[in-house]
């Protein structure tokens, strides 16, 4: 499937209004147009538009950056709409108890925010937080680059890693100067 089809299927949403249909496909027509592709040889799936949209430089082509946004939003929401496999941006699952005990001791930044889609994959997957191994975070990863539509998830998942191992040797830490009864 292309994004031709995701336009042409557009039509078929009853959902619709006819401005979230029209503005849908403006923005399908503006990712062809700035892309120099036609919509026929865009795949209309996440990895693909991703890369096409991470391509596009809307400044180059005098576009404010929050016009960019809904762009990048409306084409997405087409995908959506369509049916073309996507997890959402951001996701309003709460982690399981287990997770949310684990982030509870962290602090908020860096850590708990940084870990929470981590927690909140896990948590929908059924992986607790004793049993995290580097496949999980490798699955995580490919979630990421083939189903979610946000930028750089390579990014995304080095950076889960890195606070991963940040978080761990701060409650190991503290959990260790509790003990020896450092830092009373």
């Amino acid at each position: 499937m292309t994004l031709a089809c995701v336009l042409r299927r557009l039509s078929d949403v009853p959902a619709l209004t006819l401005a979230q249909r029209r503005d849908m496909a403006s923005a399908l027509r503006t990712v062809a147009r700035l892309s120099g592709r036609p919509l026929t040889m865009i795949e209309a799936n996440v990895p693909t538009v991703r890369g096409t949209l991470d391509g596009i430089l809307p400044a180059r082509h005098g576009m404010s950056s929050g016009r960019w946004l809904n762009i990048r939003s409306l084409t997405h929401k087409a995908l959506d709409v369509v049916g073309v496999p996507r997890i959402p941006g951001r996701s309003r699952q709460r982690p399981s108890p287990a997770w949310q005990q684990c982030l509870e001791p962290l602090a908020y930044k860096p850590y708990r925010i940084a870990l929470l889609p981590f927690a909140r994959y896990c948590s929908r997957i059924g992986v607790e937080p004793s049993l995290v191994r580097q496949d999980v975070f490798e699955s995580f990863a490919r979630e990421r680059e083939d189903l979610n539509g946000r930028a750089r998830p390579r990014e995304t998942y080095r950076s889960t890693c890195r606070t991963w191992n940040l978080a761990v040797r701060a409650v190991s830490s503290r959990a260790r100067d509790r003990d020896t009864g450092f830092g009373r």
